[in-house]
């Protein structure tokens, strides 16, 4: 694991465009330069593949972005057992039967510790249970934790979350039991059906997580009678609130008393219920003044909105997005009090491509603990809260990006490029091209929105063209004004799914020899259809070879893609299916049965299609309608369908 100052220095450079000096990256962090010297030596003496960071004598650091690639798939491959793997398993083992006891030899003989190993073990354990309030009880060559139900509970749900999640599921690795997780799974079916809509990721493992560690905890008989916290006058009134979903709790909670014939507390029904209401869910919005409601949900949106506005020197915020934000806050709410974590396996990527905003929310969270008296917010949600305003500031984005061609590309057009930025606050002058070369401009800085040009283009690049004066007289500036009103009303780059695939993108029941063969037939059509170049193909394989099959992103599920440089012309994603799954090298997530081919021009404007993909996946119910489907138009309705329904959840 990485420490704090790793981290943050990795993700600083990985958010830079070129060197950052020893003396930047200090000063970002309040850390002495010293201290970035040592941390960046450390960091590349811990990378298998290579330098991870690169220096420059006089330009400073920058990220070697191939070696950090391939250092994540590593990290994520790896099948070593560390020591913090060993403490982890013993922890787990440990709370599952709390407050029973386990011998020691029975906890770590395997393993073949020495005295001073397995007190180091111990005290690593003391240090974890310690932020739950619960305690480490050594006595007569026995282990066992001590401390509230409820406490044992949130740590459980935390290390099995941590330990298990595999994307957007909950899998047998890390000892669950296969039978009791097909169980949890099929309650979540059963709450899905009575709810009439899908609980998604992350919310569909919390909810899963809970159930199994409820059953464990009963099977190993660790609960004892009456340790439950009694239900108040105010948890009467949050039942009395959610008739509906109390009910469903009641009947799943039935579902687990039959199977393990025995009783459960009846606080359970009530722990559950709490554990839907976290969940974002349709019935909700209904509920006008449910618990924290109104008041506190109200204070709390306005908070984060006023202070990233203020930090980011932003305009008004429009109602529908604070109005999509509360319905966030409140589940959100509900979780701090009730100790409800939530994982967001997309944070790492939202720190690398948000990372200011990422800090800016950040901030705001510590502040609102600090300020309204709130549990503290993580970074989990924190990461969760930055991917609303990230979407809100890419879809109300108010600059284009633009190319300015010349007939030469040197003098006249940086002459230009100065008067359009000092004059069009809403357009970033990307490049220069000479006439000769302006297809290729166009593709290394892709996307490009508007070309401002001193001479008349044969235009086949299907984006708008200025022709301009040397000089960008005021006529000249009211023609770019007007191409500006008449091409364009900011509504943002960023895609939906549906608007970078259509029926030409999707391939059926395709019959591939290999994972190679797989990744071309399904990349075929972003070249047929201008989408990219053969190379851009070619990359996608390489990136696959060189750094493994981290591309299988969940069960049955491959996303290739290359980066853009290599012959990306526009945005675009491929639908496929196999018809005969094809194994890609991943044991966890083979055999790959679905590949999403992406063909992306810059690290945005995907982003919005990419968070519905993974919605899409993560969504049974979808990968069913998908392989049952012969025509790609019914493919193509079923994105629109399922799309429609996420947009509406959110």
């Amino acid at each position: 694991m990485l420490t704090d100052n790793e981290d943050n220095i990795i993700n600083f450079l990985l958010n830079s465009n070129s060197f950052v000096t020893a003396k930047e990256i200090a000063n970002q962090f309040l850390m002495s330069t010293k201290t970035v010297y040592r941390t960046i030596k450390h960091l590349n003496s811990l990378t298998p593949s290579g330098e991870l960071i690169n220096s420059k004598k006089g330009r400073g650091f920058k990220i070697n972005y191939d070696n950090y690639l391939k250092e994540m798939n590593y990290q994520q491959d790896s099948n070593t057992f560390t020591a913090k793997d060993r403490q982890q398993a013993t922890l787990t083992k440990l709370l599952m039967i709390a407050p029973r006891s386990l011998k020691l030899s029975s906890l770590f003989s395997q393993y073949y510790l020495s005295e001073t190993n397995i007190n180091e073990d111990l005290k690593s354990i003391r240090s974890q249970l310690a932020s739950y309030s619960l305690n480490l009880v050594r006595k007569n060559h026995q282990l066992k934790i001590t401390g509230s139900e409820t406490n044992i509970r949130h740590a459980l749900q935390d290390i099995l979350i941590k330990q298990n999640v595999s994307n957007t599921s909950l899998s047998e690795k890390g000892g669950l039991n296969f039978y009791s997780l097909q169980f949890c799974i099929k309650q979540l079916n059963f709450i899905n059906e009575k709810l009439d809509s899908e609980i998604t990721y992350p919310y569909n493992v919390n909810i899963i997580s809970h159930i199994y560690i409820l059953i464990t905890r009963y099977q190993t008989h660790a609960v004892a009678k009456s340790v439950l916290t009694k239900l108040n006058s105010y948890d009467q009134m949050i039942i009395k609130e959610n008739k509906q979903l109390y009910s469903i709790a009641a009947e799943v909670i039935k579902h687990i008393e039959n199977y393990l014939d025995m009783a459960l507390e009846p606080n359970e029904i009530y722990f559950l219920l709490q554990y839907l209401i976290s969940s974002r869910l349709d019935v909700m919005d209904k509920i006008e003044n449910s618990a924290f409601q109104s008041n506190l949900v109200q204070k709390v949106t306005n908070f984060y909105i006023s202070n990233v506005v203020a930090k980011l020197n932003l305009g008004t915020i429009n109602n529908d997005f604070k109005a999509d934000l509360a319905n966030h806050i409140r589940p959100m709410i509900n979780r701090l009090y009730n100790k409800i974590s939530l994982n967001n396996a997309l944070l790492p990527e939202i720190k690398r491509v948000y990372l200011k905003l990422f800090k800016v929310i950040e901030h705001t969270s510590d502040k609102l603990t600090k300020e309204l008296g709130l549990p503290p917010i993580s970074a989990d949600e924190s990461g969760f809260i930055t991917i609303y305003f990230a979407r809100y500031l890419e879809q109300n984005r108010q600059y284009i990006r633009a190319l300015v061609v010349c007939t030469t590309g040197v003098a006249t057009a940086q002459l230009i490029k100065v008067k359009i930025q000092s004059y069009f606050n809403n357009i970033i002058v990307v490049a220069d091209a000479a006439s000769s070369n302006v297809q290729q401009q166009i593709h290394k800085y892709a996307p490009i929105e508007l070309i401002i040009s001193t001479i008349p283009l044969n235009n086949t690049f299907e984006i708008p063209v200025v022709v301009v004066g040397a000089l960008l007289t005021n006529q000249d500036k009211k023609r770019i004004e007007d191409s500006i009103k008449r091409n364009y009303h900011f509504q943002g780059s960023e895609k939906m799914l549906s608007e970078v695939t259509n029926e030409s993108l999707i391939r059926l029941n395709i019959e591939a020899v290999n994972w190679k063969d797989a990744i071309r037939k399904s990349a075929n059509p972003l070249v047929k259809n201008g989408y990219a170049t053969e190379n851009y193909v070619n990359g996608m394989i390489k990136t696959t070879e060189e750094s493994g099959p981290y591309i299988v992103i969940s069960k049955g599920v491959a996303l290739p893609h290359a980066r853009p440089e290599l012959g990306a012309k526009k945005i675009g994603i491929t639908v496929t299916t196999l018809k005969t799954p094809i194994n890609f090298g991943n044991k966890s997530n083979d055999p790959v049965q679905f590949i999403f081919a992406l063909c992306a021009v810059d690290n945005k404007s995907h982003l919005k299609a990419m968070s519905e993909l993974v919605n899409f996946i993560s969504d049974q119910n979808f990968l069913k309608s998908l392989v049952k489907e012969t025509r790609p138009a019914n493919v193509y309705t079923l994105i629109k369908k399922f799309e429609s329904r996420y947009s509406e959840n959110e």
